[in-house]
């Protein structure tokens, strides 16, 4: 078994949608970013600016290894697929949801989050942060086995949509 993967742009819900969907499942949750932050007893955000973005990945990268084998829900940052190792990693799971959102609604979820959890999103104004998410988009796809547009869906509809979808290719 191998664990069902979210994958998409920051602000897009992948922990929220990931943490109820492993519920619906009766499957661990692990969310990479909260890993990182508690293995280092750091922020992200504390991390990029101590360490950098570049370790931030490595471990990243390093987590997404020990994790991909599991039996889980694995929700991944919204940069996971800059790095080719990783797209070859996701590959190997039988589910990697690429949860898609229109940029507009992501941009103004980021602007209302109170948390500043995500350091590439803080200083970027909406053209800044298109300008990144279109270069990830192809990497997105390219990543994926399904796609699933949440724009306008319920939590709740959105993972009633992952199992539909699991259920009907198994």
């Amino acid at each position: 078994m191998s664990a069902i993967c979210l994958i998409g742009f920051m602000g897009v819900g992948k922990t929220t949608i990931g943490r109820r969907l492993a519920q619906q499942l009766e499957l661990p949750f692990i969310d990479l970013d909260r890993v990182i932050e508690e293995e280092l007893n750091l922020t992200i955000p504390e991390i990029f600016t101590t360490y950098g973005e570049d370790y931030f990945r490595q471990l990243e990268s390093q987590l997404l290894v020990k994790y991909i084998t599991t039996n889980c829900v694995l929700a991944t940052g919204g940069g996971i697929v800059i790095n080719e190792q990783n797209r070859m990693q996701l590959k190997q799971a039988n589910w990697v949801f690429y949860l898609q959102g229109d940029v507009s609604l992501l941009h103004q979820r980021l602007k209302n989050d109170r948390k500043q959890r995500r350091p590439l999103a803080q200083e970027k104004n909406f053209t800044e942060l298109e300008r990144l998410f279109n270069s990830r988009r192809s990497w997105y796809h390219e990543s994926s086995t399904n796609i699933i547009k949440v724009d306008g869906l319920s939590v709740l509809n959105i993972v009633k949509r992952l199992v539909s979808v699991m259920e009907e290719g198994i």
